[in-house]
């Protein structure tokens, strides 16, 4: 039986002048998708400063800044005639260049490889209003308001043009990119690999990458990993509990100053969500250990870079 679905759930967002794609929201926070300096956003407000209270005593300034001029790969287009240059880059070093080669390679494996497949399914979706991509094994009916020629445009066609060409070892090749993207420290990468993470050390390592970028929302997963590794070992590590609430703490004290100076996307619900589990460690700790905490914190501040972009 064919499954049926919304297209709004399911669409295959093919944008490759931009290479926006893949990278969940609320899951991994809101500046997970925190929007690069383009030539279109490049008059967004210059950095600004704000004091960050940790606890009686305990405060460190921090700088909001916005993200770097994103590289601009629309006219790299069809792909297959620019990989090896885009691998070549990758290679000496060019993290964003990795990350598009793997979002480029995942999404590709979607797109028709003949002419004849793309029509079958141009037919199929103007006949009986159902989707299929190179990798469904059964099409899926679609519902919506969109125009099907619209959604032959978008689900077929630009993907078909933007990927045709690509053999079958370049497309192998995604998950080897998103690697060397992280191995380059790229923080778009390391948040797409969140979840293939194999150990709580790799899943930490991510975390830090976005955290030098600036992704100060990264504290709250790593506050996350933390309490769990404490809570779960058979010995605990006194440490780990401590960590959890370090990371805590920024997390909340860092949203709570973005609401003071009216900056950035602040969302009411991650604060409130963050100040609940903040107050659930808090009372897992002593006085000393409270304070131990906050001085860890502003450690921990000190070691990303006392930066973030704006929440």
């Amino acid at each position: 039986m064919n499954a049926r679905i919304f297209v709004l759930s399911f669409m295959f967002v093919m944008n490759m002048a931009t290479a926006h794609f893949g990278v969940a929201g609320d899951d991994l926070g809101p500046s997970a998708n925190a929007p690069r300096r383009t030539q279109q956003n490049d008059s967004l407000p210059p950095r600004q400063s704000v004091q960050v209270v940790l606890a009686p005593g305990v405060s460190q300034r921090v700088e909001l800044i916005y993200p770097e001029l994103e590289p601009d790969f629309s006219s790299r287009l069809p792909i297959a005639d620019h990989y090896g240059a885009l691998a070549e880059a990758a290679h000496a070093g060019d993290g964003p260049a990795a990350t598009y080669l793997y979002e480029s390679m995942r999404d590709c494996r979607r797109a028709h490889r003949t002419r004849a497949a793309l029509d079958q399914a141009i037919e199929l979706m103007r006949k009986r209003g159902m989707l299929q991509t190179a990798d469904m094994p059964t099409p899926l009916t679609v519902v919506g308001d969109e125009p099907v020629e619209t959604l032959i445009d978008r689900q077929l066609l630009k993907p078909f043009e933007s990927c045709f060409g690509l053999n079958n070892e370049q497309l192998a090749s995604a998950e080897d990119w998103l690697r060397r993207g992280v191995e380059l420290n790229e923080p778009k990468a390391a948040a797409l690999s969140y979840k293939s993470a194999q150990s709580n050390e790799e899943l930490i390592n991510l975390y830090w990458i976005r955290l030098r970028w600036g992704d100060c929302y990264t504290h709250s997963g790593l506050s996350s990993v933390f309490f769990e590794r404490w809570r779960s070992a058979a010995a605990a590590e006194p440490s780990d509990l401590l960590n959890a609430y370090a990371h805590q703490l920024l997390f909340v004290r860092l949203l709570e100053s973005a609401r003071v100076m009216e900056l950035g996307r602040i969302r009411q619900r991650f604060l409130n969500e963050g100040q609940a589990q903040l107050l659930l460690l808090e009372n897992k700790l002593t006085s000393d250990e409270l304070s131990a905490g906050a001085q860890r914190a502003a450690g921990l501040l000190a070691k990303q870079g006392s930066r973030c972009l704006p929440m």
